[in-house]
């Protein structure tokens, strides 16, 4: 898991810097990816963000 999370945060930080975005938004989508890979990202519950939710973007 360590290996495919922190491959998948270089790239969707990569194709952030690629498309032009900013350092901040860099760090934002690999943390997104690093959070997707560990299961810890915002799920959805009757139309509303529950928790677990460890950051707000």
């Amino acid at each position: 898991m360590a290996e495919t999370g922190s491959g998948g945060g270089m790239a969707a930080a990569a194709i952030v810097e690629m498309k032009g975005g900013s350092l901040q938004q860099s760090i934002g989508a690999a943390s997104l990816a690093l959070q997707n890979s560990l299961g810890i990202i915002c799920d959805p519950i009757g139309n509303r963000v529950e928790a677990p939710c460890p950051e707000e973007m």
